[in-house]
């Protein structure tokens, strides 16, 4: 895979997923397929299933124990058996799939699977010849969504004080100055998952001299965005 097959592919999510897995961190593969399984939120239980979303990310954020990433994986498979129903072919049992497989290993594995429900839950809930034309709206969803929380992985980027030094420059954008004030920003957007403030972050980075086009444009165009997201990472120094 190229720069400009990652940027710009529709139609690769696979492809994304094989030249990610070994490059990124459990972190980061976690993030990605809680941001698929709320793609299908409308086809479960929501009141059952957020609460199992955010044990996993804060398990791979580090901020909860074991004991609540097992109790996630147990309340995914009592969804998963609920779904059976003894019809498979909705998108409902597609769906509690998915959520089954963002708690499942190894990650590569767990990841293929939950995209590939995620995927068939678009097209079972399209309906009869509308359903291939589903998928393909969903993968192109999915590509996004590395785009989203990986980033560029042709150019990686690192966040340093404004205060420190460098010996040698790096290429352009490459390295981004950020400040007390910024950070604090970015912490508040991270805590709150409040992405309308983003371009308040962008304004704070743009004022102390940031010029990595590619940072100040995803933080200031219209999109969603989601936890694990690469630029709030790279402020707050998350892998």
């Amino acid at each position: 895979m190229t720069e400009i097959d990652w940027q710009t592919t529709t139609t690769g999510a696979n492809t994304m997923r094989r030249y990610i897995c070994a490059r990124t961190s459990s972190r980061k593969l976690q993030l990605l397929m809680c941001a698929a399984c709320r793609m299908v939120l409308d086809h479960l239980p929501a009141e059952r299933v957020r609460p199992i979303l955010t044990a996993i990310e804060n398990y791979a954020e580090g901020a909860a124990p074991l004991d609540a990433f097992r109790r996630a994986d147990t309340d995914a498979q009592r969804l998963e058996r609920e779904a059976d129903g003894g019809n498979r072919l909705t998108a409902h049992y597609a769906a509690a799939v998915a959520l089954r497989a963002a708690v499942s290993t190894p990650l590569d594995v767990a990841i293929h699977r939950n995209f590939g429900w995620v995927e068939a839950a678009a097209a079972r809930d399209a309906g009869k010849g509308l359903g291939e034309a589903a998928a393909k709206v969903r993968h192109r969803e999915l590509c996004d969504l590395f785009r989203e929380i990986i980033g560029n992985p042709f150019a990686p980027r690192t966040a340093v004080p404004v205060w420190m030094q460098t010996a040698e420059r790096p290429p352009p954008g490459w390295l981004i100055r950020v400040s007390e004030s910024a950070r604090a920003i970015a912490a508040a957007i991270h805590r709150d998952q409040a992405y309308d403030r983003y371009p308040i972050l962008a304004d704070a980075l743009e004022e102390e001299g940031c010029t990595d086009e590619e940072l100040l444009l995803h933080l200031r165009i219209p999109q969603v965005h989601a936890r694990g997201c690469w630029a709030l990472d790279l402020i707050l120094g998350k892998n």
